[in-house]
């Protein structure tokens, strides 16, 4: 939740359709998961909503997708599997779901 509540009302919109196909979940925390939400990380930088994707990613032994250098940084420190957007479309063309102009495409945005 706490990083929903960084997202603009078209990112909202968007995510919408997932959210109620139950594709995305969203993650809520109680007062005291709050805390431990604020004592993940080290670096003085980084937003509350930063940081509970690190306890959600430390908590499911999960990969980070990240553009931002201070979340990225604290990930490898934490030995946190972390990836930008070159690697998202990277897989997506991998995968099959996008061929490489679509790929390219996308990057020219």
């Amino acid at each position: 939740m706490l990083v929903l509540e960084e997202c603009d009302t078209e990112e909202l919109a968007a995510l919408q359709a997932f959210i109620k196909g139950g594709q995305l979940h969203i993650r809520t925390f109680t007062k005291e998961e709050l805390k431990t939400v604020g004592e993940t990380g080290r670096r003085k930088g980084l937003r509350t909503a930063d940081r509970s994707i690190l306890l959600r990613a430390m908590e499911l032994a999960g990969i980070v997708l990240s553009g931002d250098g201070g979340v990225r940084k604290e990930c490898e420190e934490m030995t946190l599997r972390c990836h930008g957007i070159l690697w998202c479309i990277s897989e997506l063309h991998r995968n099959g779901h996008y061929d490489a102009p679509k790929c390219l495409a996308v990057l020219d945005v």
